[in-house]
Order: C-alpha cells, then sequence, then structure tokens
C-alpha cells in the first residue's frame, strides 16, 4: 500500500471512529465515547507517521494536502459536530444538576418547617 493510500485508510478509520463516537454521545455510552477517543489517540499517532512518511519533499507535502483537504474538512466537521453535542450534554447534566441542588435545598426547608413543628 503507498503512502497516499495507507493515509486514505487512516483518515477513514478517522471518519468511522467519529461517527461511532457521535452516536455514543447521543445515546450516552460514555464508555463507548471513552474507547473511540482512545482509538483516535493511537490513530492520531500512526497518521502523523503516515503523512511525514508520504511528505518526502515540499511538492508531496503540498499535493497531500491539496488531495486531503476535502477529507479533512469532513473529519474537522465531525469533529466539531461531536464537540457541539458535548456540549449541549454537559449544559443539560449542569441544569439537571442545579435542579436537583435546588430540589434538594427545597425539601431541607421543608424538613425543617414541618420536622420542628412535629417534634414540638
Amino acid at each position: 500500500m503507498n503512502a497516499r493510500s495507507r493515509l486514505a485508510s487512516l483518515y477513514e478509520e478517522w471518519r468511522l471512529m467519529s461517527e461511532s463516537e457521535g452516536d455514543a454521545i447521543r445515546s450516552a455510552a460514555w464508555q463507548r465515547v471513552d474507547q473511540c477517543q482512545s482509538v483516535k489517540a493511537e490513530l492520531r499517532q500512526r497518521i502523523l507517521h503516515a503523512i511525514e512518511a508520504a511528505t518526502d519533499s515540499r511538492t508531496t507535502a503540498e499535493e497531500m494536502r491539496l488531495h486531503f483537504r476535502p477529507v479533512l474538512e469532513h473529519l474537522i466537521s465531525l469533529e466539531a459536530r461531536n464537540g457541539q453535542w458535548l456540549q449541549e450534554e454537559r449544559s443539560r447534566l449542569e441544569a439537571e444538576r442545579d435542579q436537583l441542588g435546588r430540589n434538594h435545598g427545597n425539601l431541607r426547608r421543608i424538613h425543617h418547617a414541618y420536622g420542628a413543628h412535629a417534634v414540638a
């Protein structure tokens, strides 16, 4: 497999992992999100090595950049989408936590108000 094909294969693996990560985020499967991110960290190293192997000259580097630009733009959009989904989930969970905190405070006040009268 030549360097360009190898890089294309690695980018495709990244795409698949990003799609799987997005599915996991949407279904709150956090262990699967973690697994996808671990695989992508390993892929990152393999991609860097493949880029080094593929870019022996300045011309080759420019050709590779032009060739893979649409692929990279798509991968970047997937990463941005996943990041947005994570942020939305984080915001939702923070709002839920805040509501639970308010509920807990209300219950303590009710318990204090009624508990004090029940003892008397």
